[in-house]
Formats: C-alpha cells, sequence, structure tokens
C-alpha cells in the first residue's frame, strides 16, 4: 500500500512540476492545449518519428503472428502423429 502511494506522489509531482522540454528553437510559450496536441503533427522530425516507430512495430508483429503461426503447424502436426 505504501509503494502505491509513494509512486502516485512521485508521478503527481513531476505531472504538477514539469517544466515545458523548449527542444525546438522558436516556437515560444504555446498558447493552449491545442497547440500541445498539434505540435507532433506539424513537425516533420515528430513524422517520422512516429513512422519509425509505426514500421519497427510492425516488424515485430508481423514476426510474432509467424512463430505462432509455426507453432500452431508444429502443434498439429504432433497431434496428428501421436
Amino acid at each position: 500500500m505504501f509503494k502505491i502511494t509513494k509512486l502516485a506522489l512521485a508521478l503527481t509531482s513531476m505531472t504538477v512540476y514539469a517544466a515545458p522540454a523548449l527542444a525546438h528553437p522558436g516556437h515560444g510559450r504555446p498558447e493552449n492545449a491545442i497547440h500541445g496536441f498539434l505540435h507532433p503533427l506539424s513537425d516533420v522530425d515528430h513524422l517520422l518519428a512516429a513512422l519509425s516507430v509505426a514500421v519497427i512495430a510492425t516488424g515485430v508483429i508481423v514476426v510474432a503472428a509467424t512463430l505462432l503461426w509455426r507453432a500452431a503447424g508444429w502443434m498439429r502436426a504432433a497431434r496428428r502423429t501421436s
């Protein structure tokens, strides 16, 4: 119970006291929350990062599906022989 409270306190303090990253020069302070939501969709570097994550995730899913398909085939073959 104490660990959950400690974790909640840590997450709350990080959220409340978080400072803006200001990683890109020239943006200034965001005016509202919509700017924060639209910013990742308006910059090429964010779009390329999202595309890279999607490509890697798709590859992982394809590999996992292939392994599961092969394992199912091996299990069917083992049942037929026994």
